[in-house]
């Protein structure tokens, strides 16, 4: 079995743009873009070979939903040992003309691919805009330890 560590970041930030027009999600995907180019350099300075890929690249939808998944280039770069970076992206919709899909929703529709191809995904740490980490009834958890 392959181990797996998968970097994403969130869209949330890039979502409250007018995505109504081409031009809207021309705007939306850019600022995703830089996003993605500063936490990507932040990675490169300390050393960690993180690979970007913008979702609408390799994802396909149909009404909202995940019509069609690519994973070939970021199974390609596991093996070659580098970190895939991921983050919300527009995303062309057969139905809808685009829909925006997050981070977290991008790494959910990888879990399992990447689990058909010998992956174990040991966890899925998701990182966002809260008071901290929730436990399952979703209360702040006051101190995070290695039994965690």
């Amino acid at each position: 079995m392959k181990e797996l560590i998968l970097i994403k970041l969130g869209g949330s930030l890039i979502t409250n743009k007018n995505n109504r027009s081409v031009y809207g999600l021309a705007i939306v995907q850019r600022d995703a873009f830089k996003i993605n180019r500063i936490v990507n350099e932040i990675f490169l300075e300390i050393g960690l070979p993180v690979l970007s890929f913008m979702p609408s690249s390799f994802t396909f939808a149909q009404n909202k939903k995940l019509n069609k998944l690519f994973t070939d280039p970021i199974i390609k770069a596991l093996e070659i040992g580098a970190l895939p970076l991921v983050l919300g992206d527009i995303i062309l919709d057969k139905k809808n003309g685009c829909c925006i899909f997050s981070g977290e929703t991008t790494l959910d529709n990888l879990i399992i691919p990447l689990q058909k191809a010998g992956y174990s995904i040991k966890k899925v740490i998701q990182c966002g805009i809260t008071e901290g980490i929730y436990d399952d009834k979703g209360k702040t958890i006051p101190l995070i330890t290695d039994n965690l």
